[in-house]
């Protein structure tokens, strides 16, 4: 799955409603070599959890592989 922000998440989170994340998930930005860490979103009706937050950790503009839009790769999803 790939999630694209036109943003950039100023929070240094990138908040996500839909992906179910498991325990071997895996997120990264395209153009960057390290995986991002992220955490499960919050609860919804039922108790299930669903949806991913991703930290998005600071970078310089200078090595941002893009100026105009972000995309992330999940892998390992539900």
């Amino acid at each position: 799955m790939f999630a694209i922000a036109l943003k950039w998440p100023r929070s240094g989170r990138l908040v996500l409603g839909d992906p179910t994340p498991t325990s071997n998930t895996l997120v990264r930005m395209l153009g960057t070599k390290k995986d991002l860490k992220w955490t499960h979103g919050p609860q919804h009706k039922g108790g299930k959890k669903r949806g991913i937050i991703i930290h998005v950790p600071v970078i310089p503009v200078s090595e941002l592989p893009c100026l105009w839009a972000w995309v992330f790769k999940l892998s390992h999803l539900k």
